[in-house]
């Protein structure tokens, strides 16, 4: 047993270390405000470290006793449980913070200058860190169709923002990923060497032309028929159903001659014969893309809609009038009330 004298010396040392920090990080979480950002990125960053040294140690330990032939299981798990205990509260503090600094706060670079003018003096062009309106960013779960539409967002508000670090950037990452996305870069740990690797791993795994394309192709071809041509709700998502992935597959600049052969018939029997007929009468409507098709599609749906809108008016109408013919003069209201 006197090999574990010294990593547990080791682990000892950092073991305080880590309390001390996991105490500063508390008070810290207490009084949380923006200009505690930075410190405190920096301190997840130093608790991370040192419960990765600590395990590491723990791990060394439990093998030593584990080989010493006079350990007992009793001694195994003792030590097991002891060693847990100190890094479950850790993980505690690094979610806690995590969601400080994922809080709905955007730190934005905005440089500021101030012009010259007769009454005005010239001031140098400076970049400052300041705390701007909310900006929305859509978290993301895994539907590689709207990868681009989050990654569009990100980039803008966040990864091209100088103002923030690369930890920054990683922490605002990791608070918008949903599983099984989050599961993606679980294994980093929150450094600023770090980032640039999740961020390949997410482009890799969900941002591939060929899976985006496959994506869009199978969201047109799993469109549902719609039976009742009274059914606008239904032929408006259909409608804005195949325009959303017609209009993905655009941006991957991928010619539609080569997948509108199968997708365009298939949105056609999608449709409720009467709406069929309307637009594809006096067409070659076999040659048709899907541009070709949602043109006529769209105007269909848009008179219909058009049309409802009066007869929804006039309905109302009806019901109030008769509603107002029903209701008893003040006489006839008298008269009931003294009977």
């Amino acid at each position: 047993m006197a090999d574990l004298a010294k990593p547990r010396k080791i682990r000892g040392g950092h073991r305080g270390y880590l309390t001390k920090i996991l105490a500063q990080a508390t008070g810290m979480l207490e009084n949380f405000n923006e200009e505690l950002r930075i410190e405190a990125s920096k301190l997840r960053e130093g608790i991370v470290d040192a419960v990765t040294n600590i395990q590491r140690l723990d791990d060394e330990i439990v093998e030593l006793i584990a080989s010493d032939k006079d350990s007992t299981e009793e001694d195994i798990m003792k030590e097991i449980e002891d060693a847990g205990k100190l890094r479950a509260d850790a993980r505690k503090i690094v979610k806690k913070l995590d969601e400080k600094l994922c809080e709905n706060n955007v730190t934005s670079v905005v440089e500021s200058s101030a012009g010259s003018t007769s009454n005005e003096s010239v001031t140098t062009a400076s970049k400052v860190r300041a705390k701007l309106p909310k900006l929305e960013v859509k978290r993301f779960k895994e539907n590689v169709c709207k990868w681009q539409e989050f990654w569009d967002s990100f980039e803008s508000s966040v990864h091209l923002n100088d103002g923030l670090s690369d930890v920054d950037k990683f922490n605002y990452v990791r608070g918008l990923l949903e599983e099984p996305a989050k599961s993606c870069i679980a294994g980093f740990s929150l450094t600023a060497a770090n980032y640039k690797s999740a961020v390949d791993i997410l482009k890799e795994r969900y941002g591939k032309k060929s899976a985006v394309q496959r994506a869009h192709m199978q969201q047109l071809i799993k469109a549902e028929r719609v039976k009742d041509e009274k059914d606008l709700v239904s032929l408006r998502r259909l409608c804005d159903r195949v325009e959303t992935h017609y209009r993905g597959l655009e941006a991957l600049c991928i010619e539609k001659n080569t997948y509108s052969s199968i997708v365009a018939p298939h949105i056609l029997d999608c449709l409720p014969e009467s709406v069929r007929l309307i637009i594809t009468r006096e067409k070659d409507f076999h040659e048709w893309d899907v541009k070709n098709l949602l043109e006529p599609l769209k105007r269909e749906i848009e008179l219909r809609e058009e049309r409802r809108e009066p007869e929804r008016k006039g309905s109302r109408e009806f019901v109030e009038r008769s509603s107002w013919k029903r209701r008893p003069s003040s006489a006839q209201a008298l008269q009931w009330y003294r009977f």
